[in-house]
Parts: structure tokens; sequence; C-alpha cells
């Protein structure tokens, strides 16, 4: 699920395919026309702060108040599976610890804590098999933030810098992500966004109309509501592990 910058997008796209569909005939010119509705965005979240989400959004992460991390970042993920859009992954390949790296492949990534593509580290990847989960999205519900200083002035944790695990989605856990137009870009040549959080339970608080993502579906939701997102369920998977 995202909200910001990309819902924004994938709604100015899916409008125009709704009222135009002979322009949509192909993959190709879905790519220009996804690529064309970009561009008309460039300006708003390169050049000015109105989209950063620390003024429209307030994230609360197992009870700590993390809304100062949102501060640049125009697009905040949850995750839960190391993929997104156009098979790129945010998250990115967490270091491994393990001092043999024979047989591990190096990927650039963005350091966690720099807002620049010029600040790069190497990370290494990590494979882990585990069983399947699902994540449950209680019903929004109303909350007393209906401007955006509200929000501004609750937004004053201290955010640590943590080391983060490697992602698991048979952790129970959700991946919280932040993403800046550039990240957006670099995101499809192999670095990462910035990482926030790896938490049980996620409270996201809306101050101001918000454009959202979720399975492919991009929507609006109304401001001053408030949406928490927990761990629903799990199962098992068969895998096949003939090769």
């Amino acid at each position: 699920m995202s909200f910001g910058l990309d819902a924004a997008i994938a709604i100015e796209f899916h409008d125009r395919r709704t009222h135009d569909p002979t322009k949509f005939s192909s993959a190709w010119k879905n790519k220009l026309m996804y690529l064309n509705e970009s561009r008309k965005y460039l300006n708003d979240f390169v050049r000015s702060k109105m989209w950063s989400l620390d003024s429209y959004i307030r994230l609360i992460c197992d009870g700590e108040n993390l809304t100062d991390a949102l501060r640049h970042y125009n697009t905040l993920l949850i995750l839960n599976i190391p993929a997104y859009i156009a098979g790129t992954n945010p998250w990115g390949n967490p270091s491994s610890l393990n001092s043999n790296t024979n047989n591990l492949n190096h990927v650039p990534v963005f350091d966690r804590d720099k807002h620049s593509l010029s600040h790069v580290a190497t990370s290494l990847s990590y494979v882990h098999d585990s069983a399947a989960n699902a994540h449950e999205v209680n019903e929004p519900t109303a909350v007393n933030c209906c401007n955006t200083s509200q929000c501004e002035d609750s937004s004053t944790t201290t955010i640590k810098i943590n080391r983060f695990d490697p992602q698991d989605f048979s952790d129970q856990r959700l991946e919280v992500v932040g993403l800046s137009s550039r990240h957006m870009a670099a995101i499809h040549i192999g670095f990462r966004g910035n990482r926030i959080a790896q938490c049980n339970h996620l409270r996201i608080e809306l101050c101001a109309s918000m454009t959202a993502h979720m399975d492919g579906e991009p929507f609006y939701l109304p401001s001053s509501i408030a949406i928490n997102i927990s761990h629903g369920g799990q199962v098992l998977m068969l895998r096949n592990d003939v090769r």
C-alpha cells in the first residue's frame, strides 16, 4: 500500500485510460502515457515542499511517532514482500551478517540516512525462504487532526538510527519506506528508498485528503481519518525444491 505521489500519478493515468482507452492499446503506449503523467508532477514535487508528507500524515509504528521521518518524502510505502511496481524492490537487499560472501551478489542501494543520489552504499543480497502471511487493514476511523499545523506539532519524536532485519514476509512485520521524486526514478535501476521502520502494528492518521494506492487500485482517502494495519493471519505454503 502507498500514499502520496505514486498514487496521484496512478489516479491521473487511470482516469485518462478510462476516458480514452484507444490511446492505451499497447504496453509501449501505456509506459509513454505513464511517463507523461509523471512529468506533470516534477515541478510540484521537486521544486517545492508542498507534498512533504510530514505535513499531511501522522505515522505511528508500534506506538512510536515517526512522523518526522517523512520530511522531504513524497511517497510512503507499506510493504510486506520484496516487490513494488514493475518488479522494483524499494526496501533493498539488507547487508548480510554472513562472512561468506562468495556466492552473494552486490547491489547498489541508497544510504538510508542520506537524501542525495551521490551517497551510495553497497549491500549484500539476502535470500530467505519462508511461509506466506497476510496483513489486516482495519476500517478507517475519524481522528481529530484537521489541519497541517496539528500534524506538524505532533511530530516531535526523535528518530533513532536503527539496524534493520532482513525482509521476511512470514515475520508478521511490515516494512515502511519513504520515497522522494528522485527515489521514484532510481528504484527502477537498482537503488532503494529510505527505510523508516519495521513494525507489527502501523497507524496512519491523515490530516488532509490523500491519494492512496493498494493492489494496483488508486483511490482518494478523505481527511481526518486513521488507518490501522496489523498482522491478519498466516498459512503454510507448498514449495517445490526441485530445480
